[in-house]
């Protein structure tokens, strides 16, 4: 068994015939760059898509957010939309997968240091956003208030009561 290991060892010490022909390392390597020279644009794409899509009142006017506007939404530091009507977030729980992704992308934040956020806000008099744990509460909710904002699963389909936006 260990003989097997340095026969196996030996090419690496300089033997030019590990790079002679088709089946060597040699091929090996051009072969796994060619996959991975083909499979980068697919998992780049995977990488920009989010697991969650912004949804908004049909009557909040724009079509794209900045980023650090919608975390200023959703840790209610602003409150109001640029023609004064009163933001209505809705969020989903904290132990929620959907949540967590949100967090981290948008907010910048865990879980725990939401909780901790959250938790200094109510002491100041400040009261978090409503919960909502399925998509088409979180949907319906949306639909029937103007100014509301919330996030739902990418996949979800979203019907024309709701108006889906872009973040920056």
């Amino acid at each position: 068994m260990g003989d097997a290991v340095i026969r196996a060892a030996k090419p690496f010490r300089g033997s030019a015939s590990v790079f002679a022909g088709p089946t060597g390392w040699s091929a090996r390597l051009t072969v796994a760059v060619a996959i991975a020279v083909f499979l980068l644009p697919c998992f780049a794409q995977a990488a920009d898509s989010s697991p969650f899509k912004l949804v908004v009142h049909p009557g909040i006017a724009g079509a794209r957010i900045p980023k650090a506007v919608v975390a200023s939404i959703f840790l209610c530091q602003v409150t109001a939309w640029g023609d004064g009507t009163p933001i209505k977030v809705l969020d989903h729980s904290l132990i929620s997968p959907l949540r967590l992704s949100f967090g981290d992308e948008v907010l910048g934040m865990t879980t725990l240091e939401m909780s901790q956020y959250w938790r200094r806000q109510m002491a100041r008099g400040k009261v978090p956003p409503s919960i909502e744990e399925s998509d088409d509460a979180v949907l319906a909710f949306v639909a029937a208030n103007p100014g509301a904002i919330a996030y739902v699963a990418a996949g979800t389909p979203t019907p024309s009561t709701v108006k889906v936006i872009e973040i920056d």
